[in-house]
């Protein structure tokens, strides 16, 4: 038995809770981050843009850069469902009972499909109204006709996904805080960048 486990009451070899359980890949690590960093930053540009009078020469700067994190949110969301494909997420350490496993895998394919549908539907909401769609200024992304119905939809949606953003991500903030506050269980260390 290594100096890192412990005999428990069974005598099964348990590692111990300060064990580090890294089973990520690397592009599974840094698509994680990238994505989460992106993500806090387009809520407060929301809501400054959100809060700018029609008038403001700021809003068209808040709208641009609020798009254009959402088009970027898309692409990496997708990266990660294709290398995930490829790479399937490690299992939850032995120790974590089953339904917070069960917990933490709906947690993550709501997180994953919320994202896809508020980046889905704010790019329909500016197409379908007729707007562009400039990616930080750098080129258009391609649009459709004007469809005022559909751009509705598109608005109701978004509207109403933002407030399941912030159920998901938040329950997914806790339970990290919970992992390395509480369990001091190492789950957190899987996903961390390498140290150096």
């Amino acid at each position: 038995m290594s100096e890192s486990e412990f005999d428990d009451a069974y005598g099964r070899s348990t590692p111990l809770p300060s064990e580090p359980r890294r089973a990520y890949t690397l592009p599974a690590v840094w698509l994680h981050w990238l994505t989460a960093i992106l993500v806090m930053a387009t809520l407060p540009v929301a809501w400054i843009m959100s809060s700018l009078p029609d008038n403001d020469p700021r809003a068209d700067t808040y709208f641009t850069i609020h798009k254009s994190l959402g088009v970027t949110i898309f692409v990496l969301v997708v990266l990660r469902l294709l290398w995930r494909a490829i790479k399937p997420a490690p299992d939850l350490p032995h120790d974590i009972p089953p339904w917070q496993a069960l917990a933490a895998r709906i947690n993550h394919w709501l997180l994953y499909a919320i994202l896809l549908v508020m980046a889905l539907s704010g790019y329909l909401l500016t197409v379908a109204a007729g707007y562009p769609l400039s990616y930080f200024g750098l080129f258009d992304v391609p649009g459709f006709g004007k469809y005022e119905t559909l751009a509705n939809v598109a608005d109701t949606l978004h509207v109403l996904g933002r407030f399941l953003v912030y159920l998901f991500v938040a329950v997914h903030i806790l339970a990290a805080i919970w992992h390395v506050a509480v369990r001091r269980d190492g789950t957190l260390n899987r996903i961390l960048p390498p140290q150096r």
